[in-house]
């Protein structure tokens, strides 16, 4: 996977990415990786409240590692209510994940 273009700035960081149904960011959130491993994030996984409330349909992701490479990517999608419905995941090794 590739390192992050802006010189570093995303060591040990993950960015989160709400979406609504054009692919619109509407919201944006930058936080440590230890941050993102060890809470809940209203995004990701509350019953859908705020993703309502925000009109997001996709919630996309990168995570990098300590030395600012990319280490995971991937792109959640929802329903109009908020729901879950499917997830694609990119690896650094190359693996990937449908489902």
């Amino acid at each position: 996977m590739e390192t992050n273009k802006r010189g570093g700035q995303f060591k040990g960081r993950a960015i989160l990415r709400g979406l609504d149904s054009n692919e619109v960011v509407v919201i944006e959130e930058d936080m440590s990786v230890v941050e993102y491993y060890d809470s809940l994030h209203p995004l990701l996984d509350d019953n859908g409240t705020c993703r309502i409330s925000l009109g997001v349909r996709f919630v996309c992701g990168e995570i990098y590692d300590y030395d600012g490479k990319l280490d995971q990517k991937f792109r959640n999608s929802y329903d109009e209510n908020g729901g879950y419905l499917k997830s694609s995941i990119q690896f650094a090794d190359g693996t990937s994940f449908e489902g």
